[in-house]
């Protein structure tokens, strides 16, 4: 696997965490004790040796991301609205920025993404 490529999905529970700190004088450890220990955006699968992320993420801290790019997409629009001149000269202009957008959210975006799936 590289390092440019996503996490999987799918992880053996003794990657995420450490089993045999976990286990008390020697016995294994709870899936209760094991859930807790799991980082979050992690939860324990059925079998209980894996570890699965946790697709409630993404719709609890979701509408962050929601919210922010139509609020300030707005106020961008609106301060653009009167800024671009009119004709061909503007629709230049607006595509120009629009890739800038487009190139900056390539490389921003999925870093955001990384790092909220660390935490």
């Amino acid at each position: 696997m590289s390092a440019t490529s996503d996490p999987p999905d799918r992880v053996p529970v003794a990657e995420l965490i450490d089993l045999d700190a976990l286990g008390r004088q020697g016995r294994a450890p709870t899936p209760s004790e094991i859930r807790r220990a799991l980082p979050r955006g992690w939860v324990l699968a059925p079998d209980g040796e894996y570890a699965e992320r946790d697709a409630r993420v993404l719709f609890r801290e979701g509408w962050i991301l929601i919210l922010g790019l139509l609020t300030f997409g707005s106020v961008g629009l609106a301060f653009l609205w009167g800024a671009v001149p009119r004709g061909w000269r503007g629709v230049g202009r607006l595509a120009m920025l629009a890739g800038l957008v487009l190139l900056i959210g390539g490389v921003v975006a999925p870093g955001i993404t990384r790092a909220l799936n660390r935490r």
